[in-house]
């Protein structure tokens, strides 16, 4: 799966900025026509779609708890929950990034299509020319997160996002697990969120894995950032350092660094 070409935002911002309304994406399922309702909207590069009527079609079953403002779905080896207002949908333990959030648009949840997806394992595509996003049932369900999350990773990376920046909102939370999932995948750093976390090979990287605060039980909203970083949530980019706005005059990677832009109070560098 991938996420909607660039081609297709322009387009469609395009439309905007001639004064036209832009059309509503076509959504089809195993070639036919999926949203007759004509709600599906362009957000973030992301088409999101009625979320009833694409988990109906592939034979889940879908309710609606009027309370917790939640859709709950299942389907044999398949539990999925997307609440109004959440950066995330929750399938089978995991959580899946969305760009905007989960909404109600004209009485219907509207989620994006490429996490839902994911869940269900279809097949995606999208013709910009068209404005068609074709999706293909037939694949196996999500993984679940008891064997798809490294246990250790989880364990190190919520904490970390929790002693680091347990104040900041969901996305520069996930912004700082990327800034340590990316040193993981660098030739520069160690190979494991461990041993990034305690890596001091050019003096203390993460202070809160010195001060003691590492070890303090996670908030659930860190716990998530983590799984949302796990299942490849980014919001920074390719950054590798981050500080606090009212250092990031004075601090080496100011200084040394590519600037990527500020997440909530914290400076992000490349």
């Amino acid at each position: 799966m991938r996420r909607i070409s660039f081609i297709a935002f322009f387009a469609l911002a395009a439309l905007v900025l001639t004064g036209m309304r832009s059309p509503a994406p076509r959504i089809d399922l195993d070639g036919r026509r999926l949203d007759e309702s004509g709600l599906a909207f362009e957000a973030e590069g992301e088409v999101y779609i009625p979320l009833r009527e694409f988990c109906e079609a592939l034979g889940a079953s879908v309710e609606w708890d009027g309370e917790a403002k939640r859709a709950e779905v299942r389907l044999p080896g398949l539990e999925l929950y997307a609440k109004v207002g959440e950066r995330y949908i929750e399938a089978n333990g995991r959580c899946l990034f969305c760009p905007e959030r989960v909404i109600i648009r004209e009485g219907r949840l509207m989620a994006p299509a490429s996490a839902l997806a994911k869940a269900f394992g279809a097949g995606l595509e999208f013709n910009a020319a068209s404005l068609t996003l074709s999706l293909t049932s037939g694949g196996l369900v999500l993984e679940s997160a008891e064997t798809y999350y490294d246990s250790d990773d989880l364990y190190w990376l919520s904490r970390i996002i929790e002693a680091e920046s347990g104040t900041e909102t969901l996305m520069g939370k996930i912004a700082v697990g990327n800034v340590v999932l990316n040193r993981v995948k660098s030739p520069e750093f160690p190979d494991t969120v461990k041993k990034v976390v305690f890596d001091r090979r050019c003096g203390i990287q993460f202070s809160p894995a010195y001060s003691g605060s590492i070890y303090n039980s996670p908030r659930a909203e860190s716990v998530i950032a983590a799984k949302l970083c796990l299942d490849g949530a980014s919001v920074a980019g390719e950054s590798l350092y981050f500080t606090p706005i009212r250092r990031a005059k004075t601090c080496w990677a100011a200084r040394n660094r590519p600037v990527f832009g500020q997440i909530d109070r914290q400076m992000f560098f490349l």
